[in-house]
């Protein structure tokens, strides 16, 4: 998953819109388009951010947690609603696996490999993604300078596994995460 939330203000329930992309996964940045529909939203943008993605709307990936086999990795296939989260909170969001990767990978949320603590993050060119921007100033502020979230800290495993969540028991990783290459993650502060 990712996204793991630590504390939330508020979540709502937001239909999808009939987008080209159609594929939300927790913790991708959305607006509200103008039916009322949860649209992923993209540097280029011409609205405001409203919230982070809870659910994933896509296909099943492996290691994947589903509450309903017959859904197939979609959580939103029986209701087409999405759940976001907004008015602040903090939540673990992942990143790119590999600094020397300039592709976006399915999944990853911020396009950053490892940013750093009091990293400003703003809406990315991928669309729902987040990227580090010096620049970013206010979160009432349309396209790339907008303020989304700030990093205030990493996963305390320390060594190279910095930036990795543990499940509590020592040496053994988040449910759904390949122990050779777990996925890594950021603490951020939310400020849509």
């Amino acid at each position: 998953m990712a996204l793991q939330s630590i504390f939330h203000n508020y979540a709502s329930r937001l239909p999808i819109g009939a987008q080209t992309d159609a594929a939300f996964k927790p913790g991708m940045v959305v607006t509200v388009g103008t039916s009322g529909e949860a649209k992923l939203l993209s540097s280029a943008g011409t609205t405001l951010p409203f919230g982070l993605v809870a659910d994933t709307k896509g296909s099943m990936t492996p290691g994947a947690f589903v509450n309903r086999l017959s859904d197939m990795g979609d959580e939103t296939r029986a209701s087409g609603y999405v759940t976001v989260y907004h008015g602040g909170g903090e939540f673990y969001l992942d990143c790119n696996q590999d600094a020397s990767d300039t592709s976006f990978e399915t999944g990853d949320v911020i396009e950053d490999a490892s940013p750093a603590i009091g990293s400003k993050l703003s809406p990315g060119t991928t669309a729902g993604t987040l990227v580090v921007n010096a620049s970013a100033t206010n979160p009432y502020t349309v396209g790339a300078n907008c303020l989304v979230a700030v990093v205030v800290g990493v996963p305390e495993v320390g060594g190279s596994d910095a930036y990795k969540l543990q499940s509590g028991i020592p040496n053994v990783w988040e449910p759904g995460y390949d122990s050779d290459a777990p996925k890594k993650f950021v603490h951020v502060k939310l400020f849509v």
